[in-house]
This record gives C-alpha cells, structure tokens and sequence, in this order.
C-alpha cells in the first residue's frame, strides 16, 4: 500500500492474521524456536505467508566465493546478506533467550523480500509515476534485519534503519557486513541506524525532528499484534 502522510510516501507491506486472545499455539509455528506450546496473552501472527526460493543470505567466509550470485538474494546486481559464515551458528543460538519481541527482528519476513524486488522494479520502469528511490531519503520502520532499506541504500537511496534498541546491534552488524553505512558504498547508503518505538511518542519525535523528513517512509511486515496497529499509525501521521 502507498500513503501520503505527513508529506512522505509511506509504502507499507503486510499480511497478518490474528489468533484469539489467550489461544495455545505451538511458537515453532511462528518462529522456528525450540519453545513447547505456550498460553498466550496477545493475538499473535498466525499465517507465514507464501513459500518463496531458498536464497542464501550469508555472506561466505571465502572472497571468491562473493564472486557468484546464484542463489543468492539479488539488489541491483548486489547480493544482500543478514549475517556472515563464521559468526552464523553463534548468534542463532544466541536468539533462544530473547523476548518474542525481538526474535521477530531476526527473522527474513517474506514481505521484506517483495518490498525490496517491488523497488528494484519499479526503479527500472523509469516512468514518471514509478516510485524511483535512487537520489532520495528514505527510512525503513521495523526494520530487524534490514533488508528492505539496505536494498534502498543499493538502488541510491540514503536510507534510516530503524527498530528497538535491542535489535540495533544487530541491525548495525548486518549493515557493516554489506559494506554499507559509514559512507563507504557509493552511490547511496545506510546513513544510520537508529533506535526507535513507535510506543515512546517523545522518542518518535526525537527521531523525526533529528533525522527527517524522509521522501519516502519503508515498513514491511511489521505488524503483528493489534496493540501495535495505533502507535503505527500516530507515527506515520507524524504526530507526537
């Protein structure tokens, strides 16, 4: 979906289904985790969505092996990681003592995977009404594992990721794996990775009045409880 808010384009992808409050579900279904069947307070995301190729988004510890993209996920003819080949079996495991909350940031949501082809795509349509990032702002809300505004950054954009504190070093660690942030990729890049909670209306402001406006505001798949449906909207409205 694409808004006018706040004078940015928000371009926003979901899909979500929500379970009755304390309904059991087995959490494996929902993250991959190790958890049993749990009671639960909130309604949680229910549908995984579509089953898309297996890409390979960790960065090899070999050069060479850089060299080739098959398999891999693909941003104008630059290949998108979210984690290196020595350091993967060491920060999986280290996810198993997190909150819900942040687990949900370590996951490669399929809404990512389209937001990001949807502005490749239409970057190479070069029509006057396509949405072209190449030259503007943009930040990405939510943004765990950073896929969508990296995938900015590639095409030109100087690109804000933003999620909780909790996931920036992470986030930030992902970034760097890219080669981008630090204004060392050229073209665009990740101008920053900033800490933000829709819920913590003084932090939104914070952030809006330090970093924006952005030309264009990112967010894919980043709703899934109800409660977060509001301070969603109050921060794409801009409102404090």
């Amino acid at each position: 979906m694409l808004f006018n808010f706040a004078h940015s384009y928000w371009i926003l992808v979901t899909h979500y289904a929500l379970l009755p409050k304390e309904e059991c579900v087995d959490e494996r279904r929902l993250m991959g985790g190790t958890t049993c069947s749990t009671s639960l307070s909130l309604p949680m995301l229910l549908l995984t969505g579509p089953s898309w190729p297996q890409f390979d988004l960790i960065k090899p510890v070999n050069p060479s092996a850089e060299s080739t993209l098959a398999g891999r996920f693909v941003i104008s003819n630059h290949a998108i990681y979210v984690d290196q080949e020595e350091e993967e079996d060491h920060h999986r495991s280290d996810t198993t003592h997190l909150p819900h909350e942040i687990k949900t940031a370590y996951t490669v949501w399929d809404c990512s995977i389209v937001l990001a082809k949807f502005l490749e795509h239409q970057q190479l349509l070069s029509r006057p009404d396509s949405v072209a990032v190449r030259g503007r702002t943009v930040v990405e809300l939510g943004a765990g594992r950073g896929i969508v505004g990296m995938a900015a950054a590639r095409l030109g954009a100087r690109a804000t990721l933003t999620d909780v504190e909790d996931v920036c070093p992470m986030l930030r660690r992902v970034v760097e794996i890219n080669g981008l942030g630090g204004g060392v990729a050229v073209g665009g890049d990740v101008e920053a990775v900033v800490g933000l909670d829709w819920t913590e209306r003084e932090m939104v402001k914070r952030v809006r009045d330090e970093r924006g406006p952005w030309d264009y505001v990112l967010a894919a798949d980043v709703v899934w409880v109800e409660s977060l449906i509001e301070p969603l909207v109050l921060t794409m409205a801009g409102e404090s």
